[in-house]
């Protein structure tokens, strides 16, 4: 593929890339906005030497590609074109799979799902300069309306609206390329055709390796740093970072758990010898793996008891879907209303919107958290229905002085302090609280 030979599609991308170009430069208040961002991009040299090693590993991995016949110069410009677009988020990609179960096995398959053969078979087909011209702007502002429209309960009918605007203009796009590649079809050549779809299965299977080694070196790193606050501010002998290399064996979720089993790791970093340090590190193994398969349990037993009304003997209810996330969240509320009563002398009325969601606690989008701030800012309180139908709620009343924690098949009719079904004292940890 010659580089004169730019599909309308790809004139099209370069020209929406060269008015945002020209945009953020003319801009001020643009060029103000990237500035912070460029100059810490500049200053993290981890960045640039991982971008540098994936340079060369593409160029290695496209060279042995170029030594067995499945790549040549036609594919040059897919190959630049892939690494703009695609080879620097990989870099990126790294810090999300070690705390991702099974990342490599989704991204394998989402390779080779139906999904890229599809991708393909678009982008064998390109509309006029001026369809493209359009198209592309409108695509990438309705999928960012609803990335947005996601990210607030209020907004979820408009994140509806775009998903539906973006399935039809989806199926325009199927329906006018496979139009166009019906018109066209004897002009496409079989066997460049095919290098370029197996290109675009192989070059992102070979990132893999290079995602693995990288994510697995940023979170040994992270954990060495850490292991000098577990140890009064010294660093652990060499042997000791041995030690959890060879202990963790390179199980990047186990490597990047270490920090959250505090116990175990705080052994670790004050050990004193290889031995010393690899007995802690399997102590932790093993920790890990009781926690893991008591969450199982846990979930399994969730799962039970859905929709079961019935309490235990300590008064906890049965049905528990959701308690431990609400608790969470409803914490976190209380956490940041605290923080804004030290620095105001009362609470907010807009703290939710200043939240946003509780993505971070494990509730969806809608949290259907509801929160009530008194007039004169000394009294709020926030509660939550659970799929089980039961509320749990928190709140304070006389300032920051008191906590009073809720549970009812009702939600609270008013401020703790003055509605009884709060109780009659704060402190009190209902059942369901412990």
């Amino acid at each position: 593929m010659e580089w004169h030979g730019l599909s309308t599609r790809e004139w099209a991308t370069v020209f929406w890339a060269s008015v945002l170009l020209v945009l953020g430069v003319a801009l001020p208040f643009v060029r103000s906005a990237f500035a912070p961002l460029l100059k810490t991009l500049l200053r993290f040299w981890q960045l640039h030497l991982a971008v540098l090693v994936l340079v060369g590993w593409t160029a290695g991995v496209v060279y042995l590609g170029y030594l067995v016949g499945a790549w040549n110069r036609d594919l040059l410009k897919d190959t630049i074109a892939w690494f703009v677009v695609y080879g620097v988020a990989t870099v990126f990609a790294a810090t999300q799979a070690a705390k991702e179960d099974r990342y490599f096995r989704r991204a394998l398959l989402s390779t080779l799902a139906v999904s890229a053969l599809m991708q393909f078979t678009l982008n064998l087909h390109a509309f006029h300069f001026a369809v493209e011209l359009l198209l592309q702007p409108v695509v990438t502002l309705l999928f960012l309306l609803g990335v947005v429209a996601a990210m607030e309960p209020g907004t979820l009918p408009v994140k509806k609206l775009v998903d539906w605007l973006l399935v039809i203009v989806g199926l325009w796009v199927v329906v006018a390329t496979s139009e166009g590649l019906s018109d066209s079809w004897r002009g496409i050549d079989p066997r460049q055709t095919g290098l370029a779809f197996a290109f675009s299965i192989w070059l992102p299977l070979a990132m893999l390796p290079f995602v693995y080694v990288l994510a697995l070196t940023l979170t040994y790193g992270t954990i060495f740093k850490l292991t000098s606050f577990r140890n009064e501010r010294r660093r652990p002998p060499l042997a000791v970072r041995m030690a959890i290399i060879y202990g963790l064996n390179g199980n990047l979720r186990a490597v990047n758990d270490l920090p959250q089993h505090h116990l175990q790791f705080r052994a670790i970093s004050r050990s004193r010898s290889f031995r010393q340090a690899l007995g802690h590190v399997r102590e932790y193994q093993w920790a890990r793996e009781h926690r893991r398969r008591e969450e199982e349990i846990e979930a399994a037993r969730i799962a039970w008891y859905a929709g079961d009304k019935r309490r235990r003997a300590d008064g906890t209810l049965l049905d528990q879907r959701e308690f431990e996330v609400t608790k969470n969240a409803l914490r976190w509320i209380q956490t940041c209303h605290l923080g804004h009563y030290n620095d105001r002398a009362r609470y907010r009325q807009d703290l939710m919107d200043l939240l946003g969601n509780f993505r971070q606690q494990g509730l969806p989008p809608d949290s259907g958290i509801t929160m009530h701030v008194s007039k004169n800012g000394q009294s709020w309180y926030a509660w939550r229905r659970t799929p089980s139908g039961y509320v749990l709620g928190i709140g304070a009343n006389d300032g920051r002085a008191n906590e009073w924690l809720y549970e009812s098949w009702e939600p609270p009719r008013g401020f703790p302090g003055r509605d009884s079904s709060w109780g009659d004292t704060p402190f009190d940890t209902p059942p369901n609280w412990r």
